[in-house]
């Protein structure tokens, strides 16, 4: 239900880009796709662009792997790399916060994207006390926002369904 509470842009498909910062929640989300009627997105020219800004360590695939020193600045341009994209219809973006790069300005700066998006966004943030009161931030900015990578792509393919199948 949470889904559709707080996006309500409709979907053309069931491909989805993920961006990550953690390898390992990057495999989770890409393995639950399948399980839920959602496919791994081809990677477009929008994304493979950024390449050149990003430092060679960063892996421009799908999953976009961010790495353990991720910035807000990173995921703002993956975002706005996957939403110009026209290899996918819907994004999954995993942040652990634990990190120490990213800051709660990851907030209103990924919300701000997000808002203007003609795609649905969904976000995984997991983790200590500070990644919950992330969480509830990002809720409160209106995005749909999960613990686990599973549950978030589960819903994911809910929404897909409901729009493809109208």
């Amino acid at each position: 239900a949470k889904i559709f509470e707080k996006i309500t842009v409709p979907v053309k498909g069931n491909r989805v880009q993920v961006i990550t910062n953690g390898g390992g929640y990057g495999i989770l989300t890409m393995d639950a796709l399948g399980k839920n009627g959602l496919v791994a997105s081809e990677v477009g020219k929008s994304i493979l662009a950024i390449r050149k800004v990003f430092p060679s360590t960063v892996v421009v695939k799908n999953p976009i792997d961010l790495l353990g020193d991720a910035t807000v600045e990173r995921y703002q341009l993956a975002l706005e790399a996957a939403l110009k994209d026209e290899s996918n219809d819907c994004i999954v973006i995993t942040t652990l916060m634990q990190t120490p790069l990213l800051n709660e300005s990851l907030v209103p700066a990924l919300a701000a994207l997000i808002k203007k998006s003609s795609k649905p966004v969904v976000i995984v943030t997991t983790g200590s006390e500070y990644s919950q009161t992330l969480k509830r931030k990002f809720e409160e900015a209106g995005i749909a926002c999960f613990d686990f990578p599973e549950n978030a792509v589960r819903a994911l393919g809910k929404y897909v369904l409901y729009w493809t199948k109208r």
